[in-house]
Formats: C-alpha cells, sequence, structure tokens
C-alpha cells in the first residue's frame, strides 16, 4: 500500500505532498486540477512507466530539467523514479536510495488501472486485452517481466536482421538461429504463464 507520495516538477505540480489511508483514499476535484497526473505518477511508481505518454520529456513541468516522484510503501520501502534532462534524458529507479533497472524496479507496488477508455479491453480488438494482460502480469511475476523484455528485444533484432537480408541479399543462418531461439525460449514463458 502507498501511504505517502511526493512530486517534484511532474506534470503541473511543482512540489505536492499525499497521504493516503490504509483503507480508501478517493481523489476528487474540478477538470484540470491534475487527478490524472496524479494517477499516472502512482503507475509510474509502480510500473517504472507512464501509462499516459510514451515519452518521458512530457513528464516535466513546463520549463525544469528534474522530475522526481517518490512514494513511501506501508512495509517503509522508498520508491523514487528521477528524469533528468542532461545531455538527452536520463531516468533513474530507486529503492531505498540505491539505483535499480527497470526491470527490477517494477512490481514492487502492483496496481492495476482501469478507466471508462479501457472499455476498449473488453470491446477493442485482442490486441488491446494482450496489452492489458502483459502489464498487470509484469508486475506480479519477474520471470514474465524478464521474459517479455527479452522477447520484444529478440524480436526488434531479428526484424533489423530481416531488413538487412532484405538489402544486403546475404543471410547468416548462425545469428538467425541464436535470435530464433531466444524467440522461442522466451515466448514459451509468456504463453505458459499462468495468473494465480
Amino acid at each position: 500500500m502507498l501511504k505517502t507520495l511526493s512530486l517534484q516538477n511532474f506534470r503541473n505540480y511543482t512540489k505536492s505532498e499525499f497521504n493516503f489511508s490504509p483503507k480508501t483514499t478517493i481523489i476528487v476535484g474540478q477538470n484540470a486540477i491534475g487527478k490524472s497526473n496524479l494517477i499516472e505518477s502512482i503507475y509510474l511508481l509502480s510500473t517504472g512507466k507512464s501509462n499516459r505518454s510514451e515519452k518521458d520529456d512530457q513528464l516535466f513541468k513546463f520549463g525544469k530539467d528534474i522530475s522526481r516522484v517518490k512514494g513511501i510503501l506501508e512495509n517503509s520501502d522508498d520508491l523514487e523514479v528521477v528524469i533528468v534532462k542532461s545531455d538527452g534524458l536520463r531516468k533513474k529507479y530507486l529503492v531505498n536510495g540505491v539505483s535499480k533497472r527497470r526491470v527490477d524496479f517494477a512490481g514492487r507496488m502492483p496496481v492495476v488501472e482501469f478507466s471508462p477508455l479501457d472499455l476498449s479491453i473488453v470491446a477493442g480488438e485482442p490486441g488491446r486485452r494482450r496489452k492489458f494482460l502483459d502489464e498487470v502480469l509484469e508486475q506480479i511475476d519477474q520471470d514474465y517481466r524478464y521474459s517479455h523484455i527479452a522477447y520484444f528485444k529478440a524480436l526488434r533484432q531479428r526484424n533489423a536482421l530481416l531488413n538487412q537480408v532484405q538489402e544486403s541479399g546475404r543471410r547468416d543462418d548462425k545469428i538467425f538461429a541464436y535470435w530464433d531461439n531466444l524467440l522461442i525460449k522466451n515466448g514459451q514463458i509468456l504463453k505458459d504463464t499462468k495468473i494465480n
């Protein structure tokens, strides 16, 4: 459970702190005051990525070069995501002050976000349902999270190789076998994952 949340230069927040009830917290307010941004910051602490934006540079308060989201959980774990504009964009994930990779950061505070826009999960195309399930499974199963990342990395590499073959007309079967095996191994883990 999330006890406190601190935001610095995150979206429309300059510096804000929120305390949450151990039972239920209801967030109400007029339009455009930051309710969705608050939910986005909680999602960022849970998964290490935004639920609304593909680009991290959109998470900054206008004109600022650092954005920070920090939460304290009921077990006293301290989770923090820091995004800095400095020679590009850098994102740091911290657990109790110790730097982690996103794959090791995500899942410490599982959340499921469901909004009216997510009705397409039920009525829309299957790809939307799969994306939703992937996001949930990544939070609760570390093996799934590692395999999901490895699978899509291998898929991108293999597709890049296919483009090279198309341009050059030459194919190295050993390199293809390596990426094919990674796809098969990680795809099998993804396929066999069960929700308990």
